[in-house]
């Protein structure tokens, strides 16, 4: 199934169950939208807060006047950029026929996400009517993300790399062919993997009663990650070094900040030495990182379904009171 069919799904689900709409329960559709993105718990990368939403069917049973419980399914898309100025790694190679440390700095990169997923909600929520059109509600509980397609693109405007050869004490910047030298413009697409993760969810706002059987809820709300949703281990060098491509450029790809790790004690590729190589690789470190979701801002319910808080509802039988005498006098 692609998005489109998800959400068709998701449409024709909100139909069906609309026309089931009984006391104390209410069906619902709604849109949510504001930033949703990806937050990396690594100091490697800088990330942006970037736009998207979510659309979904909602389901709420309220099993006292004040208290339901809520489920659903919705669409979500999330959209993150990383970047960072500047990353220098090394590892130990072969370049088809000696021992080779490859070493490299790359500068200015950044690389754009975007993600659908279909998320599960569980809501306890709770309302208190204010007057007999408006009532405030909150809801707290946790999603299920499940990831259905992503994508990734990456831009490195420039990176230089080397070769250091301890059997020769001798550090290569050229030849192109071997991998070592300045390369400019690289470009990253492709597909990543994400698991599916658990997201903390709260929500409040106002619900506008609109008649006996409609009404409309608008408010805000954040969901926030609890789980990674990298679904790859986290070890490949960020610029692969392919030791069998002797007419190839060997960096005319890389690997995405997502599954890529780096020696954070590496110094930059004009500044490496022999005494590096010979005290080995410093400590290794995802680049990402923990990576966790982020998903913050409005959201429109419109409600199907009378569920019952009118007439348990003591400010509204106040008013009415309160109304009917006036129009006595």
């Amino acid at each position: 199934m692609n998005v489109w069919q998800y959400l068709l799904c998701i449409t024709g689900l909100s139909i069906g169950v609309c026309a089931t709409a009984q006391s104390k329960n209410e069906v619902s559709m709604y849109v949510g939208g504001g930033v949703s993105t990806l937050l990396y718990s690594s100091s490697a990368l800088r990330s942006s807060y970037d736009p998207g939403g979510h659309v979904g069917v909602g389901y709420t049973f309220f099993f006292t006047p004040q208290w339901g419980i809520g489920t659903g399914a919705e669409l979500a898309l999330l959209s993150a950029k990383a970047s960072f100025s500047s990353l220098s790694d090394a590892y130990n190679a072969n370049d088809g026929s000696d021992d080779i440390i490859f070493h490299y700095t790359v500068y200015d990169y950044s690389e754009k996400i975007q993600m659908y997923s279909v998320n599960i909600p569980l809501m306890l929520y709770f309302r208190s009517p204010v007057s007999p059109s408006m009532t405030f509600y909150a809801g707290l509980g946790g999603k299920v993300s499940i990831p259905l397609q992503s994508e990734v693109e990456g831009t490195m405007p420039r990176a230089a790399t080397a070769g250091y050869y301890p059997a020769y004490h001798a550090d290569l910047h050229m030849p192109a062919f071997r991998g070592f030298g300045t390369f400019e413009q690289l470009k990253l697409s492709g597909a990543p993997a994400f698991a599916m993760s658990y997201l903390a969810s709260v929500e409040t706002g106002v619900q506008w009663r609109l008649s006996s059987d409609w009404s409309v809820y608008t408010g805000i709300y954040v969901d926030y990650g609890l789980t990674s949703m990298v679904d790859e281990t986290q070890d490949k060098p960020f610029i692969p070094y392919n030791e069998t491509a002797w007419n190839v450029n060997p960096v005319s790809y890389y690997n995405s900040v997502l599954v890529a790790q780096y020696d954070r004690n590496a110094p930059a590729v004009d500044r490496f030495t022999p005494a590096y190589a010979e005290t080995a690789t410093g400590r290794l470190q995802a680049i990402a990182g923990n990576v966790t979701a982020l998903a913050a801002g409005l959201k429109v319910k419109v409600v199907f379904g009378s569920s019952g808080e009118k007439k348990h509802c003591l400010p509204c039988l106040r008013y009415e009171l309160d109304l009917r005498g006036t129009k006595k006098k």
